[in-house]
């Protein structure tokens, strides 16, 4: 892949995380690389290049980071072969100083490249790392809370920053998709529904033929009986 103007990329995104944070990191991880891009999106030409039809491999670090002042090579490497940043924010990100370097690093190896802010708790005074915003760069920021832009919304929003699309447009077609797949569920619950009624319809009219048939042979033996006797 590459991100825009022909540079080489490793990953699509990187996830900065406080370990506090490790399982909202790890589900993040997990959406993004199971993401499946809107057809009609897919090829289309970006800043980011072009889009693609999924959006991994997406980095994230599944080890503890070292007891040392600074970062592991992998994550210097995997910083420098990112072509975006995801910043999981909350007072424990803020207080992580491995988060903090992460942004440092890779806003100086990338200064053009996206850094995108995932706020899963508190609010942004009290959760964004103070490297995040340098007052030139203010970062695109996206609210999983509840509260805020919600876990679906504030999740197209980062999709939207990594592949370099519209977010109404995101929105838009994503909704259509669901609702495509609401409608194909709906159909196959309908299809269903007729199938189960033309089986018990026909089990009733087999059933009906069945006792017909059997009072017809009860009223021959009857006659058979009444001309012996």
């Amino acid at each position: 892949m590459d991100e825009g103007g022909g540079v080489p990329t490793r990953y699509r995104a990187f996830i900065s995380y406080s370990h506090q944070d490790t399982v909202a990191g790890r589900r993040l991880h997990r959406r993004l690389e199971r993401y499946v891009v809107p057809k009609r999106l897919v090829g289309r030409a970006t800043a980011r290049g072009p889009v693609p039809r999924l959006l991994g491999p997406i980095f994230r670090d599944r080890e503890d980071l070292p007891a040392a002042d600074n970062l592991s090579e992998e994550v210097r490497a995997a910083l420098a072969g990112s072509a975006s940043l995801i910043v999981v924010c909350s007072p424990g990100a803020r207080q992580s100083p491995w988060v903090a370097r992460e942004i440092e690093l890779f806003r100086s190896l990338h200064p053009d490249r996206p850094v995108l802010a995932a706020l899963i708790a508190g609010v942004p005074a009290d959760s964004f790392p103070d490297t995040l915003a340098d007052g030139a760069r203010e970062p695109l920021a996206a609210d999983l809370q509840r509260t805020g832009d919600g876990p679906r919304l504030g999740f197209l929003k980062l999709v939207a920053g990594i592949v370099g699309v519209g977010l109404d447009e995101l929105v838009q077609r994503d909704a259509q998709r669901r609702l495509r797949a609401v409608t194909a569920v709906t159909g196959m619950a309908l299809a269903g529904m007729l199938a189960m009624a033309l089986l018990t319809t026909t089990a009733i009219g087999a059933r009906r033929e069945a006792e017909h048939q059997r009072a017809e042979a009860e009223g021959i033996v009857e006659f058979m009986l009444t001309e012996l006797r």
